[in-house]
C-alpha cells in the first residue's frame, strides 16, 4: 500500500526464560537464535528494535515470568 515508506519494528525479541507457548520455548538458546536471524539478517526489509538490553526482574510483578526476561543481557 506504501511501497516508498520504511517498515519500522519498534519491539522485537524472545524471552530466555518464562512460560513455554506451545512450541514457543523460552530459553538462552532460542533467544540466541531469534536475534541471531532476526536481527542479524542482511536482507531484511525492514528496521528493527530488539525490545531490551536488559533483563528487568522488576516486571515478573505486573507481567508475570516472562516480562522479566527479554532483555539481550542479563
Amino acid at each position: 500500500m506504501f511501497p516508498h515508506k520504511p517498515i519500522v519494528v519498534a519491539e522485537i525479541g524472545w524471552p530466555s526464560r518464562g512460560r513455554t507457548r506451545e512450541s514457543a520455548v523460552a530459553s538462552d538458546a532460542n533467544e540466541r537464535c531469534f536475534c541471531a536471524a532476526s536481527c542479524t539478517a542482511p536482507n531484511r526489509a525492514a528496521h528493527l528494535y530488539v525490545m531490551e538490553a536488559f533483563d528487568q526482574p522488576w516486571k515478573a510483578y505486573m507481567e508475570g515470568a516472562v516480562g522479566s526476561y527479554w532483555g539481550v543481557y542479563t
